[in-house]
């Protein structure tokens, strides 16, 4: 049915299932949370009016983080910071303003950015199933941080990172996956 789910203080996870739900976090870092969904959801935590499926009519106040289906789901943060997660499925995530942290979760997924979004990092990019897509401009440029690929794009006040964290771990640079790896790396971003 159509529930409103109150957090109140501390750190709560918010799971209103299917119906118009209203997710109010209160105080704490709060969860959006789509797990007990049958089929795909879009999940908008900043443009509540575009929602779908499980999701669909949902409002949120004071949610900080999301997390998703099983399934092919599209997920986006608001201009706060966020973790987003979207669980199985082939998902599309965009972070939006902040500094979030996104995990796909199993599946191909793509990650979104747009110029302007801050630095987002990427917990669990697979070069060979991932994809990262970057809206707004044709400056963009990447390197290798310690076990981290680096992305900065964007160009003036509107400069950005995505920071795809561990790629490199366990290689060394003259193995044959580390070159797999940069090479899917650069092609993603080129």
């Amino acid at each position: 049915g159509d529930d409103t789910l109150n957090g109140g203080t501390g750190h709560d996870t918010l799971i209103g299932g299917a119906g118009a739900d209203a997710l109010i976090g209160g105080a704490g870092t709060d969860r959006a949370q789509y797990t007990d969904a049958t089929a795909s959801v879009r999940v908008d935590l900043w443009n509540s009016s575009v929602n779908t499926g499980y999701a669909a009519g949902d409002t949120f106040s004071s949610i900080e983080n999301l997390m998703g289906s099983n399934h092919d789901d599209m997920l986006s943060g608001n201009n706060g910071r966020n973790a987003i997660w979207g669980g199985n499925g082939d998902d599309t995530i965009r972070g939006r303003g902040g500094d979030d942290v996104l995990h796909g979760g199993t599946g191909a997924d793509v990650f979104e950015f747009v110029v302007g979004d801050d630095d987002d990092i990427v917990g669990d990019y697979n070069a060979y199933e991932d994809d990262i897509e970057i809206f707004g401009t044709s400056t963009v440029s990447g390197g290798i941080d310690d076990t981290d690929f680096v992305i900065t794009y964007g160009t003036g006040d509107d400069i950005g990172t995505i920071t795809l964290a561990g790629v490199y771990t366990g290689l060394t640079e003259d193995s044959s996956e580390w070159n797999d790896l940069t090479d899917a790396l650069n092609a993603a971003i080129a």
